[in-house]
């Protein structure tokens, strides 16, 4: 980060991809950082060489109004933290239902303010995103607007041009994991369908493609892992035999799941860019995606993994096809997402942001 600005990061939520973003973060390019202690990984931030300040918020929806008069305690915390570190720039990694309220802060302190855009719009069937509005009102606040894909500032840009000259685009950083080998041999193909079980992330198509892939005599085996209501799927996934893990899982959870599989689904419908394919890569695995939102963007088309021809659940079998049936095709992959790691790394990302800042 030699050259770039000197950064204080701000992340508020709890769960989910973010804070094991913040966290990789943090340990890529240590600086300031003000969390929320009721974070699922606050813990692990006490062995980081700070400084870590930790705040106290709403732990679900109704605690975004009763627990309001936290606010206060929590401006005063992060201009301390300014106080105290005096960086160039506040980082805020995702909106948060109270960025609304610390805005002024950093611009008070002479400070400028950085905000990450991840979504211009809201996705079928994420609640979260019903504050969408909200949030992205005070993300195009900011002094400086990063996006983690050219489509999400795309997006931006054409509905805001007046804003054009302060958003940047960034990229998705891979999450780092431990990698282990794929499993060689004669064997079915493990794909891996992950994250939040929503609408749009397109598990339906999954479901569809591989049963007409098993039909032709595509040997697979499917796991679905994550927290959603997939109660239409269940009688279809039992008739795949697949394994389905329906709730929340932890980080170990997670490495486990992508060390097990051979590939992972991005079958979505719609997206931006996508935090699986960012923990896929960072496990070492190849991806299949759609050519929604950001995901060609992320997924290099016979390189690091498939992009499929429409989003159709044809189109998704005949890449589960090639991947069964072209391990070789599959090795490749695999070699191109090691040897592109640097590119995409958590140490790459935070000196695209110091020097945007």
């Amino acid at each position: 980060m030699n050259g770039g600005a000197k950064l204080l990061y701000l992340y508020l939520g709890r769960r989910g991809a973010m804070p094991r973003f913040t966290l990789d973060l943090m340990r890529a390019a240590p600086a300031p950082v003000l969390i929320a202690a009721q974070s699922e990984l606050a813990g692990a931030f006490d062995a980081l060489p700070g400084p870590v300040v930790k705040a106290r918020l709403f732990a679900s929806g109704p605690g975004a109004m009763l627990q309001a008069w936290r606010i206060g305690a929590l401006r005063r915390a992060l201009a301390r933290l300014i106080k105290e570190t005096r960086p160039d720039a506040v980082v805020e990694l995702m909106p948060h239902l109270w960025s609304p309220f610390l805005e002024d802060v950093p611009r008070r302190m002479g400070v400028r303010r950085l905000a990450v855009l991840h979504d211009w719009r809201r996705h079928p069937g994420d609640l979260s995103g019903l504050a969408n509005a909200w949030l992205t009102g005070s993300a195009l606040r900011a002094d400086r607007i990063i996006t983690l894909s050219r489509y999400v500032a795309d997006l931006a840009r054409a509905a805001r041009p007046d804003l054009s000259a302060r958003i940047t685009p960034l990229f998705h950083p891979d999450f780092p994991a431990e990698t282990r080998p794929r499993a060689e041999g004669n064997r079915p193909l493990r794909v891996l369908f992950m994250g939040r079980l929503l609408a749009y992330k397109g598990l339906d198509l999954l479901v569809q493609s591989a049963a007409e892939a098993k039909h032709a005599g595509v040997a697979l085996e499917i796991s679905v892992c994550g927290e959603g209501d997939i109660r239409a799927l269940r009688a279809p996934l039992a008739a795949l035999g697949a394994t389905v893990v329906n709730r929340w899982l932890s980080q170990d959870e997670i490495h486990r799941a992508l060390q097990d599989c051979d590939v992972v689904a991005a079958t979505y419908k719609e997206a931006s860019q996508s935090g699986v394919v960012a923990a896929a890569f960072g496990a070492g695995r190849a991806v299949i995606a759609t050519p929604v939102g950001a995901l060609p963007e992320q997924v290099d088309d016979e390189h690091t993994g498939l992009v499929t021809r429409d989003v159709s659940a044809g189109a998704i079998a005949a890449a589960l096809r090639r991947f069964a049936e072209q391990r070789d095709l599959l090795s490749h992959c695999e070699a191109e997402i090691a040897r592109r790691a640097p590119q995409r790394s958590m140490a790459a990302f935070a000196a695209a942001l110091a020097a945007a800042a």
